[in-house]
């Protein structure tokens, strides 16, 4: 499964910031380093629908909503 293959991680940002954010899941997963991805909003487990980046970047804030 997902935990198996090392596709879940917990994590915590200390930078609230995009960079912070990005560089955070960037450092986790560091395939995802220099390449295009963004995030997915889990409305259930069988309804994922992608999200388009905030204006401003993503912050704390915008990864709760």
């Amino acid at each position: 499964g997902l935990i198996s293959e090392g596709l879940v991680k917990s994590t915590h940002f200390n930078d609230d910031s995009d960079y912070g954010i990005k560089n955070e899941i960037e450092t986790l997963f560091p395939q995802l380093r220099g390449g295009e991805w963004q995030f997915f909003r889990c409305v259930s487990t069988a309804d994922l629908e992608a999200v388009t980046a905030p204006e401003n970047g993503w912050t704390i804030d915008e990864l709760k909503k």
